[in-house]
């Protein structure tokens, strides 16, 4: 069944929407319209004019480049919020090359984990969806994160063995909620 979502342009400035998973460049997930998806705008669109071998070879450059940008670009806010989680403690999230993680058990179809270690030798483990495929609405992944972590956390409070679960910030209202409707 075809997705049937709007997705907005990524060029700065557009107010352009494309219709359908369609709407995301399968080597870098970017969105762009029929005006701004060109050569000068996407470098991908050069890659639609090379041999097979010669496409997949530079596919697999332009997604580990793309996957290395967007992963340390949020690591810094990504340590501020983990450290909100858990005042008082610094942490430090271990981001290794891409190569690395790719070998590591860490990398998997739908997820990848990253290594927290805290200055008191404590670890978790930060679980970052793959941007692989169409995505959902963000509104539905965010009730199914929210789900997840309240499963999670109504198990642990239930004496199951599972790991502590958190949720980002923007979601933590939504999970307040929840908690209370099940806790009456």
């Amino acid at each position: 069944m075809p997705e049937l979502v709007e997705h907005p342009c990524s060029f700065t400035g557009c107010t352009s929407t494309v219709l359908g998973w369609e709407a995301k460049c399968q080597f870098c997930n970017v969105v762009l319209c029929d005006v701004h998806d060109n050569e000068n705008n996407h470098e991908c669109c050069r890659l639609a004019r090379l041999e097979h071998d010669e496409r997949n070879e530079a596919m697999y450059k332009v997604k580990q480049a793309t996957r290395e940008k967007n992963i340390k670009t949020h690591q810094a806010a990504l340590e501020k919020e983990i450290s909100t989680i858990r005042p008082g403690h610094t942490c430090s999230l271990i981001i290794p090359q891409l190569e690395d993680l790719i070998k590591s058990k860490w990398y998997a179809g739908f997820n990848v984990h990253f290594l927290i270690t805290f200055e008191d030798d404590v670890d978790w483990l930060l679980r970052v969806r793959q941007p692989y495929g169409p995505s959902p609405p963000q509104e539905i992944s965010d009730i199914v994160m929210t789900i997840e972590v309240t499963t999670l956390n109504f198990l642990k409070a239930n004496g199951v063995s599972v790991p502590g679960a958190w949720l980002p910030k923007h979601l933590e209202d939504d999970y307040r909620s929840i908690t209370s409707f099940t806790n009456s």
